[in-house]
């Protein structure tokens, strides 16, 4: 599916009239020989690299061969990977110029502006959120503080980038596979489970848009890009289920017809905001277990919902005729086979009535 980081920055850089093309590289196919060869030929001032732990490796390689191949290039690296081992990354992989940690939307456009200025460090240093070399020793600006109000922010460049080239599309129980876009309404979690990123990457104060401006997107997803279904890429949708009721409530009311699957907590989930996700088109949702044993969930995980709650909401999904999906961990720190086993158990009990993961 599209990455929404990258489509949300090419959106900011458009808005204030600095050119920019999104290069989705692994669904058009290229190699890193592909890539540099565009590099040759279109001379771009700044090249931006989305780098996630599993992908470093290729990210780093394609650095060092832009860098080679064209060095006044700038080579800026970004996205979850960047987060926390910034000073790291500029330590060992010399050919990176730029390294942006957390929420790039503002970063980006401060930062095309001042490498347009010349790229001096005295105005390197000025933008928050970036770390860089000056004169061998590298700095690092601080963290950049949190797009308080994502309203403010323009909607995802989709028109920026070739959607047809990623052919996502999601199998909806007797439909059959349909056209989809997936689109984050918000950012952040309010709980705080051990294993999960989401705490450092947005944030554990959840900000979130206004169902208009959900409605908007989804909308525009449909008009635009023939969208069928909506994966909802939040962490939790549900974390305030007043805002998930007047979404629903739009898109019943505006008689929309899609289909969409999210995520939620169970702890936070009413039969009745439920049974109202369904009738606006809920067919398909996750949710976290994690493990069966309490001493794990509670002590390790910090997990409060309960495996009566995951049982539940299971229940409802069947009586709607939906798809739950349920999520487990397994080796959490001190776990032992026993405990293990109770998970495998209580999983295994739920064949024929979830999906799990």
């Amino acid at each position: 599916m599209p990455s929404l980081g990258v489509l949300y920055m090419a959106a900011c850089l458009e808005k204030e009239g600095i050119p920019v093309r999104v290069l989705p590289a692994h669904v058009m196919r290229w190699n890193i020989s592909d890539i540099v060869r565009y590099c040759i030929d279109e001379k771009p001032d700044i090249f931006g690299i989305t780098v996630t732990t599993e992908n470093r490796l290729e990210a780093f390689d394609l650095a060092r061969a832009i860098k080679q191949a064209r060095p006044e290039t700038w080579i800026v690296l970004g996205g979850p990977h960047c987060t926390t081992t910034a000073q790291d990354t500029l330590w060992h992989i010399p050919e990176v110029d730029i390294v942006v940690s957390g929420e790039a939307e503002i970063t980006i456009v401060e930062l095309a502006r001042a490498i347009e200025a010349g790229g001096a460090a005295k105005d390197l240093r000025i933008i928050a959120g970036v770390s860089f070399r000056d004169e061998g020793q590298i700095v690092n600006t601080g963290l950049r503080t949190k797009i308080p109000d994502l309203n403010d922010i323009p909607l995802p460049g989709r028109h920026l980038d070739d959607m047809s080239l990623y052919n996502f599309k999601v199998e909806v129980p007797g439909k059959g596979l349909l056209p989809a876009a997936n689109l984050m309404t918000s950012r952040g979690c309010p709980f705080d489970c051990n294993f999960c990123a989401t705490p450092v990457n947005w944030g554990r104060k959840v900000r979130g848009v206004t169902p208009e401006r959900a409605l908007e997107e989804i909308e525009l997803c449909m008009k635009d890009y023939d969208a069928q279904v909506i994966w909802f890429y939040d962490d939790t949708l549900n974390y305030n289920p007043k805002r998930l009721e007047k979404i629903c409530d739009m898109i019943i009311e505006r008689r929309l017809g899609i289909h969409w699957f999210c995520e939620v907590r169970v702890d936070a989930l009413e039969r009745k905001l439920f049974d109202k996700m369904v009738e606006a088109g809920l067919f398909h949702f996750g949710f976290g277990v994690e493990s069966a044993n309490q001493r794990v969930c509670r002590e390790i995980i910090h997990k409060k919902a309960t495996l009566a709650q995951a049982n539940d909401v299971i229940d409802w999904a069947n009586d709607a005729g939906i798809t739950a999906n349920p999520f487990f961990i397994f080796s959490h720190p001190t776990e032992t086979w026993e405990e293990a086993e109770q998970t495998l158990k209580f999983a295994e009990g739920l064949k024929g009535r979830a999906q799990c993961s």
